[in-house]
């Protein structure tokens, strides 16, 4: 992969990538690839922290916790409350993310927030 600065002078900047906490703990369900996969994601934001914090940009993840989606629905079916034991609902509070298309936060849907206790 090739990447190339662009940034303003003497502004500090900031990458967040975002990806599951399967990055960082095993998920109660089984999804090898899956999370062998965002173990990659955060990889290279400890890589990119290190290569680019000299042109003041801060690198960092968020690891989220297992949220409802129609791709997460079966799991719930067949697991219950195992998949998000330990986890609080953020529900209407979530998080604010930035995707990009103009100068605004968005609100992620409800999802939920899984300590690493």
């Amino acid at each position: 992969m090739q990447c190339r600065i662009a940034t303003r002078p003497n502004k500090r900047q900031r990458v967040i990538n975002i990806a599951p906490i399967d990055e960082i703990r095993p998920p109660s369900f089984e999804s090898y690839a899956y999370a062998a996969s965002k173990a990659g994601v955060l990889m290279l934001t400890r890589y990119f922290a290190k290569q680019i914090a000299p042109a003041n940009i801060l690198v960092n993840a968020i690891a989220s916790g297992f949220f409802h989606t129609k791709m997460t629905a079966s799991v719930l079916s067949e697991l219950g409350n195992k998949a998000t034991r330990n986890c609080d609902l953020l529900g209407q509070s979530g998080i604010l993310v930035h995707d990009g298309r103009d100068n605004r936060m968005r609100r992620w849907p409800q999802h939920w927030f899984c300590p690493l206790t």
